[in-house]
């Protein structure tokens, strides 16, 4: 499952997650998921971004 259309939702998905999941009283393994999370979370955004980026230029300047 790659490309923009997974990746970009998915990263999103887990970035509010990764928020959520901390709750009103967060503890130290609560704080450590959020980070790895955060971290996925950012390289698959990253990831959809770039995709994203990658076939418009594709489209346009592969001719």
């Amino acid at each position: 499952m790659t490309g923009p259309w997974f990746s970009l939702p998915f990263g999103i998905a887990l970035a509010v997650f990764a928020v959520i999941q901390l709750g009103p009283n967060p503890q130290w393994w609560s704080i450590t998921t959020t980070i790895m999370l955060g971290a996925a979370a950012t390289i698959s955004i990253s990831r959809g971004v770039l995709d994203m980026w990658a076939a418009r230029r594709r489209r346009t300047h592969g001719r």
